[in-house]
Order: structure tokens, then C-alpha cells, then sequence
């Protein structure tokens, strides 16, 4: 079923999402043939686990979810996780995971949860392949990092690997005791299952462990939602306007969440989506927000050993190039007039700086009741831009001067000195 909402009630949570720049993305298989470095990321590990009580999995590519409805996840070998300092380390190399786990991009989602005595852990996060333009050494970097590729930014970007924490819910009922659980092996996929391990090696009572074998996915529902992706506040006869690219490769980390059976919602990490799509807004004299239509899918994961370890991972996979506006939003009363600067007439613009920051991009009102909050990055396709007219104009920052701030907006002069 698929659901486009503009009001509604139902699940309830604050989840994030990040738009990304211009990503030098790779095939799957120049990621996988062109690079010795693993596909790496860390999770603040919670001090009641350890390495071996957390399950990772790969997750099949948006194009398998896209074709099926039902699919499996690739368990990653407890020999590429190991845990220090309070974090789990999981290095996996690019050549080991079957290809439906790597999409056309260059890109792997991961599903990494655990259980303790109280509690369930849970996230998913995006992995991307991406080239260095001048020597072109292959990395695996966390697509929030990502922004307009120099050769001088990878002296930093390609040490950036994905830093995620694992959401928590309270355990229904307390974790399984072994004697609940038998050693029978579930169904081994039906679809090519070679690419599977099929020794069910059950080490114990942890919900993530349920046999070595792969735990199925179905697609129950999907959603299209509007995202607030920027917005701006012009006065007087100036105007602004917003300019968006998001061909393939250079997308948005959307916010995810996670439930279990018994429990609520909860808030989660993100998955990179995208499309093949732009906009530039029109010029106008009105405050405005701007809006993009996001595709997201409610994900069954299933096929424990305990029905109660079961639950649903809600995630983006694709940005639909659906468009809106709302004009005449209010205009913010509570930035410091401190990061206010004299403007004189003409355009201005920024394609750097600090990230624009929402708590509430998509509202929960549109549908899953929802509050999804976005982070997105200035560069030269992700920009807003006003055309001052007149004077005794000032540009002002939300949380920096306008050259750096995440927001801007445009107020008199005599206002704010």
C-alpha cells in the first residue's frame, strides 16, 4: 500500500535527517574491485554489552526492497566485530557481502541490534562508497560527512567512517531464558539461498542471536511524507528562493526508528535515499518554507527464535521529487540580534558552513505522527539565496554570523543594533 499524508495520527517519535552534497559515488562493482579498506563504522556500545551480545546484519540494497516484498538480511561474521573503549568496531570487507546488499551506488545499509537483561538495543545507518578525485583510492565514509569533494577535503574525509548510538526500549516481559528457546533451524530462504549461512549455531539466550542464519524482511507499508528542506525570510521588496539537486549519488541521510513488540516507537539513526531530481523554487517577497516528498517503508525484520525479538525498522529509501511551499510562516523572534550584519543591495548566498538544522521537518501530524527532524548541508546545489532590495537591511544567523550560520533571515537594520 502506498500512502501520500498530509494528516493523521500514529506512531510518535523525534527521528533526523540529513541532506547530503555532491557525493563521488562509484558502481558496486568498482567499490568492491577497487578498494583494500573495509566498509567500517563504530557504535557507542552500552557498558551492559559486549561484542558478542550484538548482531550485525547487512541490509538488502533499496532496489531488492523495491522488487520484493519479502527478503533476508546477510549476518556479518562475529570476526569482523570486536569491541574497545566502550565501542563496537565492525570492519567488513566489501568483497564478502553478496551483491544485493550493495547497491548501484556503492552503498550498504547495516541493522545492528542487541538485548540485555532489560533492555532491547537497536539502529541502521548507511555506508557509501566514494573515489578521491585525484588519486583515486576507494573509501567507505558516513554520507552526512560528505560535501562539495576537493582533493583537499579527502585529507579528512577519508578517515570519516559512520559513528551511530543504539536506541533503547524497555524488554517486554524480561530477555528469553535458554530453556524457551529450541535449537530447531527456521526455513532457510527459498530465493538463491547459497549466499546464506545455514548452521544455525545458537550461542544464547540473546534475542540478536537466534541462529547464525539470515532473519527475513517483509515490506509492510510505505509512505510518502513532506520534509521541510529549508526555508527563508525576506522583508520588504526583497526576495528569496531556494535551489535543490538531487541526482543519484547526491541524496539526504533521513532519520529512521525502530519498535519492538510491546513497545513504542523509538528514534534511530538514519539511511541515505536520493533520486533523480531538482528544483528552484520561484523568487517571492514572502517568508516561506520548502518542502520534498520522501518515500518510506515499514520494514518487518523477523524470524527469531523468541516472536517477542521481532520488530520493525521504519527508514527512507527514496526521495520521489515530489515539491511544496508553505508561504507566510511566522517569522522567528528568538535569534540573538549578536549575529546580525549590515547588508547592502544585492544577491547573497552560501554554499558552506554550519548545517541547516529543523526539530521538526516532517511534522507528526502527516501521517506515521512523527516528528523528523533534518540536517542539511550548504553547498553549490543545496543553497538558498535572497536579492536584497533597498536599504538599512541586515542578514542575520540563527546560530553564527550569516557567512556560517545554519539559518538566515532578513531583518531592518534599525532592528537589531
Amino acid at each position: 500500500m502506498n500512502r501520500t499524508f498530509t494528516r493523521g495520527r500514529g506512531l510518535s517519535a523525534v527521528i533526523l535527517l540529513t541532506l547530503a552534497a555532491t557525493v563521488p559515488t562509484i558502481s558496486a562493482s568498482t567499490a568492491t574491485a577497487a578498494t583494500d579498506k573495509p566498509i567500517a563504522f563504530t557504535v557507542a556500545l552500552p557498558a551492559s554489552l559486549i561484542s558478542s551480545d550484538v548482531l550485525v546484519e547487512a541490509v538488502p540494497t533499496t532496489e531488492a526492497v523495491e522488487a520484493s516484498p519479502t527478503n533476508f538480511t546477510y549476518v556479518i561474521p562475529q570476526s569482523d566485530v570486536t569491541s574497545q573503549a566502550g565501542r563496537l568496531l565492525v570492519a567488513v570487507d566489501p568483497k564478502a557481502l553478496p551483491a544485493k546488499y550493495i547497491s548501484d551506488l556503492g552503498r550498504v545499509n547495516f541493522a545492528v541490534s542487541a538485548v540485555d537483561a532489560q533492555n532491547f538495543y537497536g539502529t541502521i545507518l548507511t555506508s557509501q562508497a566514494v573515489s578521491d578525485p585525484t588519486s583515486g583510492i576507494v573509501s567507505w565514509v558516513d554520507p552526512e560527512d560528505i560535501t562539495d569533494v576537493v582533493p583537499s577535503a579527502f585529507t579528512t574525509i577519508n578517515d570519516r567512517v559512520p559513528v551511530v548510538k543504539l536506541s533503547q526500549t524497555l524488554l517486554k516481559g524480561g530477555p528469553p531464558s535458554i530453556d524457551d528457546l529450541t535449537k530447531a533451524s527456521r526455513p532457510a530462504p527459498s530465493d538463491d539461498d547459497s549466499e546464506f549461512p545455514t548452521d544455525p549455531s545458537y550461542r544464547s539466550s540473546k534475542c540478536p542471536d537466534g541462529g547464525s542464519g539470515p532473519h527475513a524482511i517483509d515490506k509492510v507499508d510505505e509512505y510518502i511524507l513532506p520534509a521541510t528542506i529549508g526555508t527563508t525570510y525576506p522583508i520588504g521588496n526583497s526576495v528569496a528562493w531556494m535551489t535543490t539537486s538531487s541526482a543519484d549519488g547526491n541524496g539526504a541521510s533521513y532519520g529512521a526508528a525502530m519498535r519492538y513488540a510491546g513497545s513504542g516507537i523509538q528514534a534511530d539513526s538514519s539511511t541515505f535515499a536520493d533520486g533523480s531530481w531538482g528544483k528552484s523554487w520561484l523568487k517571492s517577497a514572502d517568508s516561506r518554507s520548502y518542502q520534498a516528498n520522501v518515500k518510506y517503508v515499514d520494514m518487518w525484520f523477523h524470524g527469531y527464535l523468541n516472536p517477542d525479538c521481532d520488530h520493525h525498522h521504519y527508514y527512507a529509501i527514496k526521495e520521489t521529487g515530489g515539491t511544496g511551499e508553505n508561504a507566510g510562516i511566522e517569522r522567528p523572534t528568538t535569534w540573538d540580534k549578536k549575529w546580525c550584519q549590515p547588508t547592502s543591495p544585492g544577491p547573497f548566498w552560501r554554499t558552506s558552513g554550519k548545517k541547516y538544522e529543523y526539530g521538526a521537518a516532517i511534522k507528526a501530524d502527516a501521517g506515521l505522527g512523527l516528528d523528523l527532524g533534518i540536517r542539511r548541508s550548504y553547498t553549490t546545489s543545496q543553497r538558498t539565496d535572497y536579492t536584497i532590495k533597498g536599504s538599512n537591511k541586515s542578514l542575520c544567523g540563527n546560530n553564527d554570523y550569516p557567512s556560517n550560520s545554519g539559518k538566515l533571515m532578513e531583518r531592518w537594520l534599525s532592528a537589531v543594533q
